[in-house]
């Protein structure tokens, strides 16, 4: 399931750039209120495969989109002069649990931590986006950066891969299978193939005192409709739940 929040804050608040891992925490916090178990097991442990060393959680959320007029700062933030914005969920969940979620939301308050304090974001309304039609092709728009990387060979270093790198197509459709694992689906994977379609845009990336590197483009991707709808709404690549990293929309 997709939900659009509508958030409403003071008019000429300023946004800072790296808002992303606040978010992910605001999101366990309010789960928490809800089922303190639930939140905290998925925290700590969330979905795992087979494997037993993969852990995922199965979900991600857009950047916060400010209505126009607005303003990039650079060195600053975002000044979202009309005091409006966007923020979209993404969570791979049954249709049973949507009414559930949505419910857990209505009239939150997600704050983020500003060089001079806080900026309030309320929450005013919830939108579901219907649920998508997906088809073993596909093209998709990465709205934020998508995270890949693989192990040096000489190294114990992981090393941040762009797409043309000759290992990005298997490593994209393997994590794709991982997250399938963990909710027991068998699907076929015979045809897969994937392929971008516009030259990727580097973006330098922080959490915990650490630099990672992502990239956002478009691309065509052929699986099986079930892998590109967990890729759909649990997200591409890594860092999804931590980093909103993966989120994507269909493009025609």
């Amino acid at each position: 399931m997709r939900i659009n929040l509508s958030l409403k804050t003071k008019k000429n608040s300023l946004l800072p750039f790296n808002y992303e891992y606040a978010i992910s925490a605001w999101i366990y916090k309010t789960l928490a209120k809800a089922d303190v178990n639930f939140a905290t097991w998925l925290h700590d442990k969330g979905y795992q495969s087979d494997n037993d060393y993969r852990h995922f959680k199965l979900f991600t959320y857009s950047k916060i989109q400010p209505y126009k007029p607005y303003k990039v700062l650079p060195k600053k933030g975002i000044l979202i002069e009309t005091g409006m914005a966007k923020l979209t969920l993404s969570f791979l969940i049954d249709k049973a649990m949507q009414d559930f979620v949505i419910g857990i939301f209505q009239s939150q308050v997600l704050n983020i931590s500003t060089r001079n304090g806080w900026i309030a974001f309320e929450i005013t309304a919830i939108e579901l986006l219907p649920e998508l039609d997906f088809t073993s092709i596909m093209r998709f728009r990465a709205r934020s950066p998508i995270f890949m990387s693989k192990k040096y060979a000489t190294k114990d270093q992981a090393l941040y891969i762009a797409p043309d790198d000759k290992d990005y197509k298997e490593l994209l459709i393997n994590n794709l299978i991982e997250k399938a694992k963990t909710l027991n689906q068998d699907i076929p994977v015979s045809l897969t193939d994937f392929k971008a379609l516009s030259s990727p845009k580097s973006q330098l990336l922080h959490i915990n005192n650490i630099q990672i590197r992502a990239y956002r483009y478009d691309f065509l991707i052929i699986a099986s409709p079930e892998l590109l709808r967990i890729g759909y709404y649990a997200g591409f690549g890594g860092k999804n739940s931590s980093l909103g990293l993966g989120f994507c929309e269909v493009i025609d």
